[in-house]
């Protein structure tokens, strides 16, 4: 499906209008790194942290990481696309045929992949039912283990979530 790279390129441009860098750009961390040494080693990843110490700069260092490397990603606030009913109708509200991890497997079968998925903690503050997101997002997790046992190299997911909401809500948690 020709329309599947280009709406991949919208999603990520949108994720990318959403970050504001410090004056001096993006501070370098040794999280970072620790962040790029699990995908490099094809594992997924949870970047968490208290509010305003520098999680979605960490994010955005992933994606120019993957850029340069030219690692296939997609990027998603979840404060902005909000996962609803199940993975398949997330998707096509995102503006895909389907599950967003098909989409990006389709496009990465032979390569290492990575879906970015930050603000995870915002769910349960930005609507009524948040189980529902979050059960979605379990679906999600489950697709891409699935999909990983026939691929060359793995699928990733990072999720950027604040501290509390990680070790605080069960439901996260999980």
């Amino acid at each position: 499906d020709k329309r599947l790279a280009p709406r991949i390129q919208e999603i990520n441009e949108e994720y990318k209008d959403t970050f504001v860098p410090l004056q001096d750009g993006l501070i370098q961390r040794e999280e970072f790194g620790m962040c790029i040494d699990a995908i490099e080693s094809e594992e997924m990843v949870i970047v968490s942290g208290n509010a305003g110490c520098g999680k979605s700069g960490c994010m955005e260092a992933i994606l120019n990481y993957c850029e340069e490397n030219r690692i296939p990603y997609v990027a998603i606030k979840l404060d902005r696309r909000i996962p609803r009913k199940n993975c398949d109708a997330w998707g096509r509200e995102l503006g895909f045929p389907g599950s967003i991890v098909h989409a990006v497997h389709y496009l990465s079968k032979n390569e290492k992949a990575v879906i970015i998925l930050d603000q995870l903690d915002a769910l349960r503050w930005t609507q009524a039912n948040s189980s529902e997101a979050l059960t979605v997002c379990t679906e999600l997790i489950r697709q891409v283990k699935q999909l990983n046992y026939e691929r060359k190299k793995k699928m990733l997911i990072v999720f950027a979530c604040r501290t509390y909401d990680l070790e605080n809500d069960n439901n996260i948690k999980q």
